[in-house]
């Protein structure tokens, strides 16, 4: 009921401000969306301890929800308010919901909440690699990078849960390479991702890591 009404709520705030987005100012849009990311930042705080694993589950996808808002809430200011350039509010984004998403990774250190953080980061390494304006598959190459380091990581035990960890940097990995797929350098990146990540599910006997490698392979 939880996930229902939140859903609802979610939809309805969507709906009502789509109608009167346009007729807003900049300090009220970023009042709108800071709030939202603050109310349900605050939410997720008060979720009763009592609930054990439920109220883990709800704080985290309140948090999740947070972390969206707030990345609203930056690109907003930085393209709005700030007027800045696409890559630039991309990099003060990716990089301050970053920074957003750890934080409430060492408070809550929930699975979502670290997913949160692991794409952040890949987000963050593509911007600052397209500002390098060196070759087009060099930001594909950076989120190919931090996913490898994620899954090095978890496999390591640093990261926990550890095959979960795994999944997400696989997946990762495939993203980073698919990006950069049409250049040559990344359909090697691709391939050999591929089949690294089949024959490591194979070699340890991992289903969930297999079909990362079979769907990215496909």
């Amino acid at each position: 009921l939880g996930y229902l009404g939140a859903v609802i709520s979610l939809v309805a705030s969507i709906l009502i401000a789509s109608l009167y987005w346009s007729q807003v100012g900049t300090t009220a849009r970023l009042v709108i969306v800071g709030g939202v990311a603050a109310v349900l930042l605050g939410a997720g705080f008060v979720v009763p301890v009592r609930l054990d694993d439920v109220g883990i589950r709800l704080r985290s996808v309140l948090w999740l929800v947070s972390t969206g808002a707030f990345a609203g809430f930056v690109g907003l200011l930085g393209a709005d308010a700030l007027n800045l350039a696409g890559k630039d509010v991309l990099r003060r984004t990716s990089s301050g919901v970053a920074a957003y998403a750890a934080g409430l990774w060492l408070v809550g250190r929930t699975l979502v909440q670290q997913f949160a953080v692991m794409v952040s980061l890949m987000l963050t390494a593509a911007a600052l690699t397209n500002e390098l304006g060196v070759s087009d598959e060099l930001p594909g190459f950076a989120v190919w990078g931090v996913a490898l380091i994620w899954l090095l990581l978890g496999w390591g035990g640093l990261l926990e849960p550890r095959r979960f960890v795994m999944v997400f940097g696989a997946s990762g990995m495939f993203v980073g390479a698919l990006t950069s797929i049409p250049t040559y350098a990344g359909i090697v990146l691709a391939l050999a991702t591929a089949v690294s990540v089949v024959a490591t599910a194979v070699r340890f006997r991992d289903l969930p890591l297999l079909a990362v490698g079979a769907f990215g392979t496909l």
